[in-house]
């Protein structure tokens, strides 16, 4: 029940903060834990803020028969809620070759364009994504590795721009308070079954290196160190907000 109404909770202030009542979100789903907890928070609170909801899904065609299963399964579940939704297949393997990308790169590049060329085809007045605070502790720290500024270690927004170009489509993060085994335990709860994508254990791709290792680690020497990093990117998020404030004035 805490679970269930903590998700409903964040979902509701968030969109109320964006101002997205009365507006129509594109809904980014993958069918995994995270974005599925997202469209069914969502889809619960629909009538109470009256927005509307367009789904969308990007099969990337990395993993064969899977990324179609898993395309398969997100069209049903946007129909099952009677979610109009965009279902599209694109050859990332391709992208990647062409351009010289890593898979990551490539893959995010094809679904950020996917998403902003919906919404402004169905003039959404956001794009909705899952990202969860496992994924902002993630980026913090391959920021700080980097060497980022006071910007990186502030991370991803609730709601900003992201790497979109077109600066009249926002990013809504939603969820990016919540943990990931939160949404895992919700998604339980509503007796959901969501896709798991077996990449995420591969230990080729960075991200989940500093996912599987490096932050199990970090744990050793603070077992609340997730925590810490998630303080620390909404301070560096407020600094930064503050010194643009100063800046424009």
């Amino acid at each position: 029940e805490q679970i269930l109404e903590k998700l409903h909770n964040q979902v509701k202030i968030a969109v109320r903060q964006a101002k997205l009542t009365g507006k129509l979100l594109i809904v980014a789903v993958s069918g995994g834990p995270d974005s599925m907890a997202l469209v069914h928070a969502l889809h619960h609170v629909r009538k109470e803020l009256d927005f509307k909801m367009h789904g969308a899904h990007l099969d990337h065609q990395l993993r064969g028969n899977a990324s179609k299963l898993d395309a398969q399964y997100v069209s049903d579940v946007f129909a099952s809620l009677r979610i109009e939704s965009t279902i599209e297949h694109f050859n990332v393997g391709s992208l990647m070759e062409e351009q010289g990308l890593s898979m990551e790169v490539a893959a995010r590049k094809a679904r950020y364009r996917f998403l902003s060329g919906i919404a402004k085809q169905k003039g959404g007045g956001a794009i909705v994504l899952g990202h969860t605070m496992d994924d902002q502790v993630e980026t913090v720290l391959m920021n700080i590795m980097r060497g980022s500024g006071l910007s990186g270690i502030a991370g991803m927004s609730i709601l900003g721009h992201g790497p979109l170009k077109d600066k009249n489509i926002q990013l809504l993060r939603p969820l990016l308070s919540v943990s990931r085994e939160e949404t895992s335990l919700y998604c339980r709860i509503q007796g959901l079954s969501p896709r798991i994508d077996e990449t995420n254990e591969s230990l080729c791709l960075r991200r989940n290196r500093v996912r599987l290792e490096l932050i199990p680690e970090l744990e050793k020497y603070n077992p609340s160190v997730k925590k810490a990093l998630f303080r620390l990117s909404r301070s560096a998020s407020h600094a930064n907000s503050f010194i643009e404030s100063e800046i424009d004035l």
